[in-house]
């Protein structure tokens, strides 16, 4: 019905709708990019995959998605690290479905330095307990309250309960990691645990990088000049969402298609 077709054999299969208006590809930027909830503004790649699972495209689109990512005020004021560089697309360790998880916490980000009035998750909790399967990269996030055993415990239930029991976890060895009661856990549940290092990501790097774009994804959301700041625990929760429908760069399919064997609706 009037709508205008493209088809790029050399990108992908099927036709998209084709944006021929700066105000439409601009609406498709904000969608795929700077939305709160829909993009939580992911890096350039995610954008460009979101567009084409949306089914638009345009002829400029990759270098338009780059410059609108380059030049967004947000995105440089809340992620202050350098660029990382290419990565094999050969994975190193090649762990089955469920099998290997890395668990780690992290906190509440400090009032004064997401600016504006102190907030409060709906429950009162400071910590989210962050676990990721290695094999399809898919993540869990749970509110705790604490970094104590029995936030651990209640985490990997969670778990546990979506996608059954792991054969190894790790962890890095803080105190409550190494409690007698997290011992009797892991031994009646058949887990065996393994050690590794806080804040190092050739340990257990991703859940690290994980923690880490959760918190550039927060400091994002409160640096917005239009007013629209999302709350600290919303942001964090979005950018889970987004890494479990996030297209992998290996496998061209995102965890929670691995996860499930069903594509991400929506996203």
């Amino acid at each position: 019905d009037k709508v205008l077709e493209h088809l790029d054999p050399l990108v992908h299969d099927s036709w998209k709708v084709y944006l021929a208006t700066t105000r439409a590809r601009e609406w498709a930027l904000y969608r795929s990019h700077s939305h709160q909830l829909l993009a939580a503004h992911q890096g350039a790649p995610r954008a460009c995959e979101a567009l084409w699972k949306a089914g638009y495209t345009w002829d400029t689109l990759v270098a338009d998605v780059r410059k609108a990512v380059a030049n967004c005020h947000e995105c440089q004021m809340g992620k202050p690290f350098a660029r990382e560089p290419a990565q094999p697309l050969v994975r190193k360790r090649n762990s089955g479905r469920f099998t290997n998880i890395q668990l780690d916490f992290m906190c509440k980000p400090n009032d004064s330095k997401l600016g504006g009035f102190p907030e409060t998750s709906p429950g009162g909790w400071q910590y989210l307990c962050v676990v990721v399967d290695e094999g399809t990269r898919v993540a869990l996030a749970t509110p705790s309250f604490s970094t104590s055993t029995r936030d651990v415990i209640q985490a990997l239930l969670q778990w546990c309960a979506c996608y059954g029991i792991p054969s190894i976890i790790q962890m890095d060895m803080a105190g409550a990691h190494q409690s007698r009661e997290l011992a009797m856990f892991l031994r009646m549940m058949g887990i065996s645990l393994r050690a590794g290092l806080p804040r190092r990501p050739e340990s257990q790097g991703l859940v690290e990088r994980l923690i880490r774009d959760i918190k550039s994804s927060i400091r994002c959301a409160q640096a917005d000049r239009r007013g629209h700041c999302n709350p600290w625990w919303s942001a964090a929760l979005v950018a889970v969402m987004l890494h479990n429908h996030a297209t992998l760069y290996d496998t061209h399919i995102s965890p929670h298609e691995l996860a499930t064997g069903a594509p991400s609706p929506g996203l």
